[in-house]
């Protein structure tokens, strides 16, 4: 049983220096791919009398990028995406841009705080720290998503109904993507 995972532990170490090495041009490639990744993931909805903004598994995709690519890659792979979602790619659960775009941003400043603590921060690499990170990071995806919804809608509602409207119907949704991307990056990332 310990061989096993020993030799669990050297391939996904094996994988994550892969991915460390790689040229940029690869890097770029793996971006791309996330990107239509997120985009997948964003279609994946369901729509809810709560909020304008459905639910859906975009998020999710946001957390991991953080984790697989890193932070200099994962937020290229964020900003590609915003760039698909600004020419007008189906990739946003909205079929536009507009109300929701806070949370792409969100999606970008997500990617680039996990990506610096799993690349850095050997610690962070356990359940309970990546559960933490994935929290706090799904959280600033809503605050994100929050401020522009207000600043989209000019102010014409409360901030507290915005906040009703664009981040309280997400929160226990966005604590069970954290678990399982905590849970996935567990998996994946090696510990030493």
């Amino acid at each position: 049983m310990n061989s096993i995972v020993l030799a669990f532990d050297k391939i996904r170490t094996d994988i994550y220096n892969w991915r460390v090495g790689q040229s940029w041009l690869v890097k770029l490639l793996m971006a791309f791919g996330f990107a239509l990744l997120l985009g997948l993931f964003a279609n994946i909805k369901i729509l809810t009398p709560l909020s304008p903004v459905a639910f859906s598994l975009s998020t999710f995709g946001a957390l991991l990028i953080g984790v697989v690519l890193g932070r200099r890659w994962g937020g290229v792979s964020v900003a590609i995406y915003a760039v698909m979602a600004l020419i007008g790619l189906p990739v946003m659960t909205t079929a536009t841009v507009g109300i929701t775009f806070g949370y792409v941003i969100g999606f970008a400043a997500a990617a680039l705080f996990i990506g610096y603590l799993v690349d850095h921060v050997i610690k962070s690499r356990k359940f309970a720290p990546l559960f933490l990170v994935m929290t706090v990071a799904a959280m600033v995806i809503l605050l994100f998503g929050t401020i522009w919804m207000w600043l989209w809608i000019g102010g014409e509602l409360s901030l507290w109904e915005t906040l009703r409207l664009s981040a309280v119907p997400f929160i226990i949704p966005d604590l069970l993507k954290a678990i399982a991307a905590a849970t996935l990056a567990t998996i994946i990332l090696p510990k030493k």
